[in-house]
């Protein structure tokens, strides 16, 4: 299976395993990440990335050179792990650069720009006027449990 089924070039890209299918929204708070704008990012030894984050690509590219955002990527079911951006260059001779971060859990986009793919488990955007903004992705960071440790305790003391 591939994460983006609209292009050839994207094969080498490991598919990310669906997660539970329920979520308990309270245990989460959720923000609004983007992906990174076109002038955001920067190209080292042949991979892109941005600079103190963890977006970048996992592909080496010989583009030297990105002029615009083209598609945003969401995999899963009701969550899912995988954030991917497309870019191109103007020049029509260079492959497209796939910048992806994959360690925070996603909700599913509802936003009307996201749009269902043949395989139900991937959607996609693709920006209007407002480019990156267009398409949002919502990330689930975990609340921190407050515990009881007098509750804790007694447990341990009726035993």
């Amino acid at each position: 299976m591939l994460l983006f089924t609209v292009d050839a070039y994207s094969q080498s890209y490991a598919p990310a395993k669906p997660i539970s299918t329920t979520i308990n929204e309270k245990e989460f708070n959720k923000v609004t990440v983007y992906c990174p704008s076109v002038n955001s990012l920067r190209i080292k030894d042949q991979i892109w990335y941005k600079p103190n984050s963890d977006w970048k690509s996992y592909e080496p590219s010989f583009t030297t050179r990105l002029d615009k955002f083209v598609l945003a990527q969401w995999q899963g079911v009701v969550v899912g792990r995988v954030m991917i951006c497309r870019y191109e260059s103007s020049s029509g001779s260079d492959f497209p650069v796939y910048i992806q971060m994959s360690n925070f859990l996603v909700a599913e986009p509802k936003s009307a720009n996201w749009k269902v793919t043949k395989t139900k488990s991937i959607k996609n955007c693709k920006p209007k006027a407002n480019g990156i903004k267009d398409c949002p992705f919502e990330v689930l960071i975990p609340k921190k449990k407050e515990v009881d440790l007098y509750k804790s305790l007694r447990y341990y003391q009726d035993r």
